[in-house]
């Protein structure tokens, strides 16, 4: 979801319109910031260390005022592997 030539909420929404085949229209601001919510609360439900991504997070919003944007920048940040193995209750579950 990483596109560096748009905004974090665009890129989000392309996203989700690619997977729903929806419109842009069906994703007004506050639909797209309960979905960035919703993610940061599954990850952090599944992740090592919960403290420290909360506090991740609570240092973007001292930087970043837009709530989604602020969730899905400290999303951007989560590590996925270290040493070679899956961290923070990512697998390969579902990579075919």
């Amino acid at each position: 979801m990483k596109r560096r030539d748009k905004p974090r909420e665009e890129a989000l929404i392309d996203f989700m319109c690619e997977q729903t085949l929806s419109p842009r229209s069906s994703y007004p601001p506050s639909i797209v910031e309960r979905v960035a919510r919703r993610m940061f609360v599954d990850y952090i439900s599944t992740c090592d260390n919960p403290a420290y991504e909360v506090d991740c997070l609570l240092e973007m919003m001292d930087h970043i005022t837009d709530k989604a944007d602020a969730l899905i920048a400290t999303l951007e940040l989560v590590k996925v592997r270290d040493k070679g193995k899956y961290v923070n209750g990512f697998s390969d579950e579902g990579e075919s």
